[in-house]
């Protein structure tokens, strides 16, 4: 009888400890495992709720759902419903509120709140070029004009339908002569054309990425290849971020499949890593043509 009693007991501890299953993301055990995935990963409801919600509806979806990489690198679920909202211009995540700007793009409100207008912006673009100048030993004082531009502006200016802004420069030669003597002089006109209602951060990486255009300009020329050229720019704007903490950013562009702009910060930015700015100019000084 002891026997007997003795062997219900293991069978049924064995029952018992059969049915415990362990989640697959906090590794914690129970009977109560609600979520699994082919049966082989088993979840709690609250992890669940944590890793597979929809960002919008804070529902689990039943059915076929949809992941968005942003702008930051962050990737982030909808449900198939939620995922038919509007995309925000600046962050690229479908939009649980948004509002329509004058030019049809659309925003999201979270982005709505930390969008630049010009007194702001011009105050962004004088501390980065404050930031650069201690960086990289930019030009802090010569004039640059900025312009905060429309969709349909900027792309009157630009071809590159994804641009959020761009750097014009007019170089004007004048020649004086007195006496014998020649003298020539050049005068740079330089405008930096921003999308309007970026966000904060956003804004800042472009601003970074077409200040260092401007002293390319003034120190080496133009640029012959763009993935060279796109790619010390991009370097310059991945250093600033990192310096600023806004590695979610500088992730994003590591990530970029782009062929110019991604590969182009993959190939320059371990170089300005180990050396200066003007030394690294110097390398690729055959990569530019003096104005």
């Amino acid at each position: 009888m002891k026997n007997l009693l003795f062997l219900l007991f293991c069978a049924a501890s064995f029952t018992l400890q059969a049915e415990v299953k362990i989640c697959a993301h906090c590794g914690k055990g129970s009977r109560h495992m609600r979520y699994s995935a082919e049966n082989r990963y088993f979840c709690s409801k609250r992890c669940a709720q944590a890793k597979f919600s929809c960002y919008i509806c804070r529902r689990i979806p039943s059915g076929r759902y949809m992941i968005f990489m942003g702008i930051t690198g962050e990737s982030r679920r909808y449900c198939s419903s939620c995922s038919q909202h509007p995309k925000c211009f600046s962050c690229f995540y479908p939009a649980a509120r948004w509002k329509m700007l004058k030019d049809g793009r659309t925003q999201c409100l979270d982005c709505s709140r930390t969008a630049l207008a010009y007194p702001q912006a011009l105050q962004l673009l004088q501390q980065l070029r404050l930031d650069l100048a201690e960086m990289h030993d930019f030009d802090p004082h010569h004039r640059i004009t900025l312009r905060l531009v429309s969709k349909n502006a900027l792309r009157k200016i630009t071809s590159d339908p994804r641009a959020l802004g761009c750097m014009k420069v007019l170089v004007t030669t004048r020649e004086e002569r007195k006496g014998l003597k020649k003298k020539v002089s050049k005068e740079w006109q330089c405008t930096l054309y921003i999308l309007d209602n970026l966000p904060r951060t956003a804004a800042a990486k472009v601003m970074t990425h077409e200040l260092t255009h401007d002293y390319l300009y003034h120190h080496a020329g133009s640029g012959k290849n763009p993935k060279i050229t796109e790619g010390i720019c991009e370097a310059v704007s991945g250093q600033w971020l990192l310096l600023k903490k806004h590695k979610g950013f500088f992730e994003a562009m590591q990530k970029n499949p782009d062929p110019v702009y991604g590969a182009g910060f993959r190939e320059i930015y371990p170089q300005l890593e180990r050396c200066e700015l003007k030394e690294l100019i110097r390398r690729y000084r055959r990569e530019f043509t003096p104005f």
